[in-house]
């Protein structure tokens, strides 16, 4: 039952973290407004980010004047077009002490071998730098997803194997640089949209064991 109990938990987590992995790397569709809309994930959200006030964007998400277009075009604005408000989405450029750092410098490379380990490989046709947030959080989900497959099938050890890769990745990597991409968000001036998601996914990368 405790098991059982256990990995219900981490799928719910996993599932919180392909969102947030989604809301990074491609615009708004109306089939995540739908989600978003539902009363249980606010529920999810409020148990992960108990911290994050996320009331007044769930009030404008239920909004009948919500304009999901206008949304889409501060995805483009903020991670698409390297000009105005634009938001590196990307590890190694906050890994030096003034960012922007290099593209595709050392933090990729190592963000690229804690993949390898981990046996998880980006999609063929993603045509994005590896250590790109939206991936990173995806990365996370497969990682959870694996710890909950394990605890279903009764391995305890590639359980704990799964748990310590999540665990040291979100420390050495995800939460050295999400609350910056967070703080970029919010002096570029963005929107309740995406300042409010990117606190999301601080807290809950933060809130990581």
């Amino acid at each position: 039952m405790v098991n059982m109990l256990q990995e219900d938990a981490l799928r719910v987590r996993a599932n919180v973290y392909r969102l947030l992995s989604g809301l990074f790397l491609t615009e708004l569709t109306a089939e995540v407004l739908e989600v978003l809309r539902v009363d249980e994930t606010w529920e999810i959200f409020a148990a992960l980010a108990p911290s994050v006030n996320l009331q007044q964007l769930r009030l404008l998400l239920q909004s009948d004047d919500f304009a999901v277009e206008a949304v889409q075009l501060e995805f483009h604005r903020l991670f698409s077009v390297p000009t105005g408000p634009y938001v590196f989405p990307y590890e190694s450029c906050y890994s030096v002490a003034e960012p922007p750092g290099p593209l595709m410098g050392p933090a990729t490379i190592a963000v690229v071998n804690a993949y390898a380990e981990a046996g998880f490989a980006v999609a063929p046709d993603f045509q994005d730098a590896p250590d790109h947030l939206g991936v990173e959080f995806r990365f996370v989900a497969e990682l959870i997803d694996r710890e909950a497959q394990a605890l279903g099938d009764g391995d305890s050890a590639a359980a704990e194997e799964a748990a310590s890769l999540r665990s040291r990745f979100c420390r050495e990597h995800l939460c050295q640089w999400v609350g910056k991409v967070a703080d970029r968000i919010s002096a570029s001036g963005a929107s309740k949209f995406y300042s409010s998601f990117s606190a999301l996914a601080d807290e809950i990368a933060a809130r990581e064991p």
